[in-house]
């Protein structure tokens, strides 16, 4: 029997029907036919929700939104708050990509972008498609700026780079060809300030072709010009300091590397190093969120180093990391890459024995291949 193991879906619908019955015995017999519908209509049961409910719930600052409730009972908005007023006001701009982009990095300046894009993510539907190109320049011009909030439930953490992307995924999807499709995106990756969100689309886009391609918002004809769009973009990024300070680093190089092949960010990667700054900012790159006493420090580091292996030739970063090792500061990101070179080497040396003894005859002869 299972007892008392219920799931999290099981045991929000246990508690969700005990409250509802505890509401109505509470009233008068006359009443409860009557508040039981009430509670119904102001707040459906949670475990018969779907995406699109709960969309149109948040969109509507219904009570029964939990970013909404407090609204209900408070004399104003609870601080940060996104207010239908500011929200129709960035409705009314959406046709122009440089007022948007303005306001949307106002918001990021008081932290509160990530709560205005939910906000709007849940209207595109609505919007006027003759401001699809404008719509989506604005999201990739703001896509640089990140915010990361966990979820009510506190179950997962979210960000402004999904909710760009959502937005516009969903804004594409709802133009009626390819061609339009082709033309919108391509448009907006040649006028954006920004870089990794174009990156970003462009990938998840390579990624749904292999993976379902029933969800494809543009045809496998126009990768190749929408990848040369976006290299243009690191380009142009990598002439300057943008590119080493950017925060997505670690993903724009390896994009750079599958597009462009390995002789075009090995070559910036060699001239960055070279100073101490730059040293830092690779390094930083894929190690500054590696905790050392994390349980899975190991397998992260392994995959760090390999990552870094896959860009430019460890041994010469080891180098460069021996210049600047006397000097002060950045102790803990060169003692992480030491340790993680080290253990990549012991890896190495472990799978290179393993290959050995598979491929070696056993004494009788055979292949030593288990049977």
């Amino acid at each position: 029997m299972r007892g008392d193991l219920l799931t999290k879906d099981e045991e929000e619908q246990k508690l969700y029907k005990e409250a509802v019955k505890s509401l109505v015995e509470a009233t008068s017999q006359e009443n409860r036919e009557a508040v039981e519908e009430a509670i119904g209509l102001l707040f459906p049961a949670p475990y018969e929700s779907s995406d699109e409910k709960t969309e149109n719930w948040f969109k509507g600052f219904r009570i029964c939104d939990n970013e909404a409730f407090d609204r209900y009972f408070i004399l104003s908005l609870p601080a940060g708050a996104v207010s239908n007023c500011e929200l129709v006001e960035i409705l009314t701009v959406v046709g122009d990509a440089d007022a948007l982009s303005n306001r949307l990095k106002k918001y990021h300046e008081e932290h509160r972008l990530l709560d205005l894009l939910r906000y709007l993510n849940v209207h595109v539907k609505a919007l006027n498609l003759d401001y699809a190109e404008a719509l989506t320049t604005a999201m990739l011009n703001i896509g640089d700026l990140c915010e990361n909030k966990q979820d009510a439930r506190k179950w997962f953490n979210t960000s402004t780079d999904h909710y760009v992307e959502s937005i516009v995924y969903r804004i594409l999807k709802r133009q009626d060809n390819d061609h339009k499709r082709v033309a919108t995106l391509l448009a907006s990756i040649q006028q954006t300030s920004g870089l990794f969100i174009p990156l970003a689309i462009v990938g998840q886009e390579i990624h749904r072709r292999k993976e379902n391609p029933r969800h494809c918002i543009v045809p496998e004809t126009a990768l190749n010009s929408l990848k040369e769009a976006c290299l243009i973009k690191i380009r142009t990024w990598s002439q300057n300091q943008q590119l080493s300070k950017h925060i997505q680093l670690k993903v724009i190089l390896h994009y750079w590397r599958d597009w462009a092949g390995p002789s075009e960010p090995a070559e910036w990667i060699k001239d960055l190093i070279t100073t101490k700054e730059g040293l830092r900012a690779y390094l930083g790159a894929f190690l500054a969120r590696i905790t050392p006493d994390d349980v899975a420090s190991h397998v992260s580091l392994l995959g760090a180093i390999r990552s870094m292996e896959l860009l430019f030739p460890l041994s010469e970063v080891s180098q460069q990391v021996q210049v600047f090792k006397s000097q002060d500061g950045d102790k803990d990101l060169i003692k992480l890459f030491e340790d993680g070179l080290e253990q990549w080497t012991i890896y190495q040396q472990q799978q290179q024995s393993n290959t050995s003894n598979s491929s070696s005859p056993s004494p009788s002869g055979t292949s030593g291949e288990p049977g």
